[in-house]
């Protein structure tokens, strides 16, 4: 589930670089806000992804992430406060070989990013509800590079937050994510895990797995540097 999503992107691009800064000092605010399309924000509403019952709080963090044969990279992204759970993001990504790329988008939740151009949401949930519960299961199918992605996702229990990061306080809710999917011609099967921060009101992909004919690949990514813009 890490990457991103056809017309809608999956928010958690997987993985980052090299050096730990302040999240704050590494993106600055949005300074024009993103105004989504009115048939987009029904499609999320009926998703179940914005949504009043959960909000987003204001926080920056620095994410780092390692895909398969490729260098690592850092992005740091400072969300902003959402009652909805639609926050306006700026993020900067720092690749290896020193390029920065800057970025405004919209997160739903840290699951899916959007600009102002995109008039769907390119996923579909079922049974998908939050306040997330224990037990509870749902379906999740997305495009993510131009790969379909289908998978069955489990909440399995609940975790101090502070293992993903000191900073972060409270707990989080452990996804288990499971299914399948075709690359070049291939069947291949695909394991994520994923959290959903209560204090933040986001999700956090941490590791998805690839079990394909010629192997193993593995994508992950791990806070490196968190902050609460504003007591929450």
């Amino acid at each position: 589930m890490i990457g991103q999503v056809g017309l809608g992107r999956l928010a958690l691009s997987c993985c980052l670089l090299t050096g730990i800064h302040s999240a704050s000092a590494q993106a600055a605010p949005v300074s024009t806000p993103i105004v989504l399309t009115t048939e987009l924000s029904t499609e999320l509403k009926q998703l179940g992804l914005m949504t009043a019952a959960v909000p987003v709080v204001a926080f920056s963090w620095v994410i780092e992430q390692k895909r398969p044969m490729r260098a690592s990279r850092r992005i740091s992204e400072e969300f902003s406060a959402a009652p909805d759970g639609m926050s306006q993001v700026r993020s900067t990504t720092h690749l290896a070989d020193d390029t920065v790329q800057n970025r405004d988008y919209v997160s739903a939740r840290g699951l899916l990013r959007f600009d102002a151009s995109d008039k769907k949401a390119g996923v579909q949930l079922e049974n998908f509800s939050l306040p997330l519960q224990a037990g509870q299961v749902f379906r999740l199918s997305l495009s993510r590079d131009d790969i379909p992605m289908n998978q069955s996702c489990r909440v399995a229990d609940r975790q101090p937050a502070q293992q993903l990061h000191v900073g972060i306080r409270g707990s989080v809710w452990r996804l288990e994510c499971q299914g399948d999917s075709r690359y070049a011609g291939m069947k291949v099967r695909i394991q994520s895990v994923l959290y959903f921060i209560e204090a933040l009101g986001v999700f956090f992909n941490e590791q998805d797995d690839l079990f394909s004919p010629l192997g193993q690949f593995t994508m992950s990514q791990r806070i490196l540097d968190f902050k609460f813009s504003s007591t929450p």
